[in-house]
């Protein structure tokens, strides 16, 4: 009874009742995100409180981090070329210049070559840098941060920062944890942590068609789908126009990107024949 009357209280009231939402807190009660977006010094044109670049139906933002989009065009106009770009500095046992020199071209050899979708040249490019003193709050505009640990547990990304265990041993666990910050989503349903399952289905099971995927089993493959993803998020942004910014523009030609490429607004994922659905287990 007096949880019900406090309830009723509360919203008689209109007293705030933030909720937290990753990378800022919403109050239910007035509609409105309570924190200035992490990246708001990037987009003076858009309020410091924005969300998804208003446009909440089409985008979601879980974390409020980045990476960088590069757009090349022709004397027409038309986008001929892609640049998705970040910057990962590597830290802790196992980390070092060596270690990142092996990423680097590890990574080169596996997806340094463009590839041409829709006509359109796709490069991506992440620069593994390493840095024992890096913090989290010197990171600038594109720039991540994974700290290795000797640890046997799982690894994870969490905004612009993550965790690599087994002294990063492993360089396809790097990449799949890098490409969370360029975007993509796990391919796979999480059933390691329901003890209630027979061991042998206490795993991961990948999504159709990505069982052969590098963000849904142990393959180094990037499938196309993921190319696509990246394709339609950054016509998206390059066709909203230049932004005003007092009486300056920025160009939209480079922008800093802080969304999922591969989820709509509910957080579904998009399967290769272009269906909608959420994942059983996240």
């Amino acid at each position: 009874m007096y949880e019900k009357r406090d309830e009723k209280l509360l919203r008689s009231s209109r007293i705030a009742n933030p909720r937290y939402r990753g990378a800022r807190n919403y109050d239910a009660t007035i509609g409105r995100w309570m924190n200035v977006d992490p990246l708001a010094e990037d987009f003076y044109g858009a309020s410091p409180y924005n969300y998804v670049g208003n446009d909440p139906v089409g985008q979601a933002d879980f974390d409020g981090r980045d990476f960088r989009i590069d757009v090349i065009r022709d004397k027409d106009d038309n986008i001929t070329g892609l640049k998705f770009s970040s910057t990962v500095y590597i830290q802790g046992s196992g980390a070092s210049k060596e270690k990142a020199d092996e990423l680097n071209k590890d990574f080169k050899d596996n997806y340094g070559s463009s590839k041409k979708i829709d006509g359109i040249d796709i490069c991506i490019d992440i620069n593994y840098v390493y840095n024992g003193t890096k913090k989290s709050s010197d990171l600038k505009d594109d720039e991540n941060l994974l700290s290795f640990s000797a640890e046997d547990k799982r690894s994870f990304v969490s905004g612009n920062t993550g965790a690599i265990y087994n002294s990063g041993e492993s360089n396809r666990t790097i990449f799949h944890e890098s490409f969370h910050f360029m975007g993509l989503s796990d391919r796979y349903d999480d059933f390691t942590a329901d003890k209630w399952r027979p061991v042998k289905d206490q795993t991961t099971v990948p999504h159709k068609d990505f069982g052969n995927d590098i963000m849904g089993s142990n393959s180094f493959i990037l499938s196309n789908i993921h190319y696509q993803n990246w394709i339609k998020h950054a016509k998206l942004r390059a066709n909203l126009g230049p932004i005003k910014a007092g009486p300056f523009f920025q160009i939209p030609e480079s922008y800093i990107e802080s969304k999922k490429v591969d989820t709509n607004s509910k957080g579904q994922l998009q399967d290769k024949k272009g269906n909608w659905y959420r994942p059983i287990k996240k």
